[in-house]
């Protein structure tokens, strides 16, 4: 099972992505082994792609929306709800700095269900937290 990323996301549906086929191509060969989104990764997603000056995008939260769960439809996805909380010491000893929390979080999602994390961001130490190095997994 796999925590698909923001990033991830937005380069399975963008065409126009400069890591579109290298995911499309990931998803295809992954997707039936499980895929999840949950509500940080869906409102970025919306967040960034519905975005009037994302170049190419549908240029609306509500086309982005429908777009997003065109998506979920696919087979194997599953919601987790959100159920991490930052203040939980035990899961997080230490918080990395502010522009890594989100990332660090997903894992931390990841971590709590025995799944990974989907994505191509190289700069994700999974040290950090207990169980992080088996529930990161780097798209090449």
């Amino acid at each position: 099972m796999f925590l698909l990323d923001i990033n991830v996301l937005i380069a399975l549906v963008d065409p126009n992505h400069v890591h579109h086929s290298v995911v499309a191509k990931w998803f295809m060969e992954k997707r039936f082994d499980g895929w999840a989104t949950c509500p940080i990764t869906e409102n970025g997603f919306i967040r960034i792609l519905g975005h009037i000056n994302y170049p190419d995008g549908p240029n609306s939260t509500e086309a982005t929306r429908e777009l997003l769960s065109a998506l979920c439809c696919q087979p194997g996805h599953q919601f987790w709800p959100d159920s991490i909380s930052l203040r939980d010491s035990n899961q997080f000893s230490a918080l990395p700095i502010s522009k890594n929390i989100t990332d660090y979080y997903l894992l931390a999602c990841a971590v709590a269900v025995k799944a990974q994390l989907a994505t191509m961001d190289k700069r994700i130490d999974p040290s950090v937290m207990k169980g992080g190095e088996a529930a990161l997994h780097l798209i090449a």
